[in-house]
């Protein structure tokens, strides 16, 4: 307690200042900062500026899938389980406390709200496409090592292989 009084009374030290009579004492009233008086507005700005680039962070990869036919070298793990987050997070909005005792609360959640529900929307995209161009992947990669195949490395019926036209190169 008496930390916090001489930090009071040290404070309202620095913000007055003396006039022409030292008996008049003048104090300073501190103003708000810019940040201070517009922090709603920009923290407004900055979650709706979060789900525009939460929402369009999947929009590559589809696009990427979609070209190419393929889902060849995609981590549908790391999908899983960005999908289970933001449904878990989604969840937590709507099952606060402060839903039925705050008004303005779920309006004030909106950009998160959006940001985490649409995401899973472009994840769902992502699991279609995976679910369909999974297995033509498999198919795509054997159908290349079949053609790949160098016939004249076959193994022989004697246990041996040629790879020369004389066929002399033994194991």
């Amino acid at each position: 307690m008496t930390s916090s009084i001489s930090t009071f009374r040290s404070t309202r030290l620095i913000e007055r200042t003396l006039s022409e009579n030292e008996n008049d004492i003048d104090y300073i009233i501190p103003s708000k900062s810019f940040f201070e008086y517009h922090a709603e507005s920009i923290g407004r700005i900055f979650a709706w500026t979060c789900t525009v680039l939460y929402l369009t962070s999947r929009m590559p990869q589809i696009w990427k899938n979609y070209k190419r036919r393929s889902v060849e070298g995609l981590s549908i793990f790391m999908f899983v389980f960005a999908a289970l987050g933001n449904f878990t997070y989604t969840v937590s909005i709507f099952s606060s406390p402060l839903v039925r005792t705050n008004p303005t609360y779920l309006k004030e959640s909106t950009p998160y709200i959006l940001g985490s529900i649409g995401t899973l929307v472009f994840d769902l995209t992502i699991f279609l496409q995976w679910y369909y161009w999974k297995n033509r992947d498999d198919f795509e990669l054997n159908k290349e090592a079949v053609d790949n195949v160098e016939y004249s490395r076959l193994p022989l019926g004697d246990g041996g292989f040629r790879n020369s036209d004389d066929g002399n190169d033994e194991i």
